[in-house]
């Protein structure tokens, strides 16, 4: 719709070139931006997964291991300690169901937040209210935002359209 009515702008204003053109470094500049963005959140996600890692071998190893070396009935231990020891026993008997499990609930919320309108709603209001992410998507969605009303400004697509095709 927006490259459209950026054509046809184009067309009638003989300028029809230099709006491809304009066109072609918007896209890559988004592509660009695009990529930084899934950079700068992709490491914190590999922190995440380092550390989840590394508990699940504290808990499924290490702790087991030292609970043995102990000695005493898991009865005259701390209730932490048998919180820790339950939750490793329950990942042991049943932790592909519950990461195979998890694995599917997440592809599911994935797939709801990107395909359902519902979803798609819900995705935009945690995306401004989320406390950690929420300046950086407004300043990326106004950044896109003046970067589309520049390019069908400088292509010829009236203001009012131009509105009603950023929106």
């Amino acid at each position: 719709d927006q490259f459209v009515s950026m054509i046809e702008a184009g067309e009638q204003s003989g300028k029809l070139a230099e709006v491809l053109e304009d066109y072609c470094k918007y896209v890559e500049e988004a592509r660009k931006l695009r990529g930084e963005i899934m950079g700068a959140l992709a490491y914190p996600v590999i922190i995440i997964i380092v550390a989840l890692v590394a508990v699940l071998i504290l808990v499924l190893h290490i702790f087991p291991t030292f609970m043995k070396s102990v000695g005493l009935p898991m009865a005259k231990m701390p209730w932490i300690t048998q919180m820790v020891n339950l939750i490793a026993n329950t990942l042991l008997d049943n932790g592909l169901a519950i990461f195979g499990g998890g694995g599917f609930l997440m592809f599911l919320l994935f797939r709801f937040l990107t395909r359902v309108r519902v979803g798609i709603r819900i995705n935009h209001w945690l995306q401004i209210n989320m406390p950690i992410v929420k300046e950086m998507f407004i300043k990326v969605n106004l950044a896109q935002f003046a970067r589309t009303m520049a390019l069908q400004s400088r292509s010829g697509v009236a203001s009012v359209q131009s509105l009603q095709l950023t929106e």
